[in-house]
This record gives C-alpha cells, structure tokens and sequence, in this order.
C-alpha cells in the first residue's frame, strides 16, 4: 500500500499478475489508459486533478480502474489521492477503493486520512471485506 500511495503507478516487485500492471506510465501499459487533467476545488481548495481511467477495451485486462489526484493550484502540493483497483485470477481476486488525504508535515508529505473499502479472495481461504477509516493526527 505504500507504493500505491506515494507513487501510484510504479512497479510493485513480488506480487504475481499485480507488479507490472500497476506500472501505468510504463509500456505498454501506457497504451491501456486515457488521463485527463482538470481544475475542480477539493476541501475549499483550487486544484487541478489529474486522473487516469483505462480505455473501454482494456477495462477487463486491468489492475488499476482508476487513479485521481489532486494537486493545490497555488503550490502544486498532493493534497488527495484516490485509488481504485481490482483483478481476478484462477488463484485469487480483490476489488479495493482507497481515499488517501495528504498533507506536508515538515518537508515530508504524509498521509492524515485513509479511507479503505476492500475484499479479496485468496484460493482455499475465505472472503474477506475490511472496512475502515484511519485518521493520522501527531506528526512530529
């Protein structure tokens, strides 16, 4: 999850049919994606958002349904990130929805809010949904 959240389309290494595909700037994954870039306000703040949604044809071939973040207009400062991902395989199958909001505390940035809906299925293992809300409140 850290790789998601602080660089979202990047390799991750040791996860079978999940590493590459999450890899949206790369080839030829690239070519499975449209993205777009607005301005729309966030929390009462002017932000562009760039977002990245795969093509209709490749809906089904991907790992990544969606990746949105914002960016402060004034600073261009991450202030949220939103994540939706799913796969299904022989072996296992998740569908996961994250809203991560972030912010700088000193010169890093850090997530203060992370708001996860997921399930998963692990072959031979029950289902499991996890709910949550995680609020971060002392960064010293």
């Amino acid at each position: 999850m850290r790789i998601l959240i602080f660089n979202p389309g990047k390799k991750i290494k040791g996860i079978p049919g999940i590493g590459d595909n999450v890899a949206i700037f790369d080839k030829p994954t690239i070519d499975k994606y449209k993205f777009k870039l607005s301005r729309r306000e966030y929390n009462n703040e002017d932000c562009y958002i760039f977002t990245a949604v795969p093509k209709p044809e490749y809906k089904k071939d991907v790992v990544i349904n969606e990746l949105s973040t914002w960016f402060r207009v004034s600073d261009y400062t991450i202030v949220a990130r939103n994540y939706s991902l799913s796969l299904k395989t022989l072996f296992y199958d998740f569908d996961v929805d994250m809203k991560v909001k972030l912010k700088t505390a000193g010169k890093y940035l850090v997530p203060y809010e992370i708001n996860y809906h997921g399930n998963w299925h692990i072959a031979t293992k029950p289902r499991e949904n996890v709910n949550f809300v995680a609020i971060f409140t002392d960064f010293q």
